[in-house]
């Protein structure tokens, strides 16, 4: 069973494909997903399109919280004193090392290979990606 995406087709069936027999939790999809899905198992139109899970990105977020950005982060949230709170530099940092060190892995890229063939009915090369 898929764990890393959920499908709403292109085509007019209304079936959210990949789906266990009930439906995932908002910590695993979120709001918009867990709304999409739902109102697919209702029967309502949905656009075509795929959701990545919270599993999906499992990788980049236990790579991220090993970053001394991440942890003085934490550090600051955790912190009482006023003069230690958050600051958009702070943010920022998080930022940069995201964009230094994510990548697709090459499950992550197969997910999204599957999702999208199994969304649109083709390969992520006939789409350019």
């Amino acid at each position: 069973m898929n764990d890393k995406y959920f499908v709403f087709p292109e085509n007019k069936q209304r079936e959210v494909l990949s789906l266990p027999s009930s439906s995932p939790t908002l910590s695993k999809v979120g709001g918009k997903a867990l709304s999409l899905i739902k109102t697919s198992e209702l029967h309502f139109p949905v656009p075509p399109g795929f959701v990545l899970t919270v599993s999906f990105f499992q990788p980049w977020l236990e790579q991220i919280q090993q970053t001394d950005a991440w942890k003085a982060f934490v550090s600051r949230t955790a912190s009482e004193d006023p003069e230690s709170s958050v600051t958009k530099e702070d943010c920022d940092a998080i930022k940069e090392q995201c964009k230094k060190i994510l990548k697709l892995d090459g499950d992550q890229r197969s997910h999204i290979e599957d999702a999208v063939r199994a969304t649109f009915g083709h390969d992520t090369a006939d789409l350019g990606i």
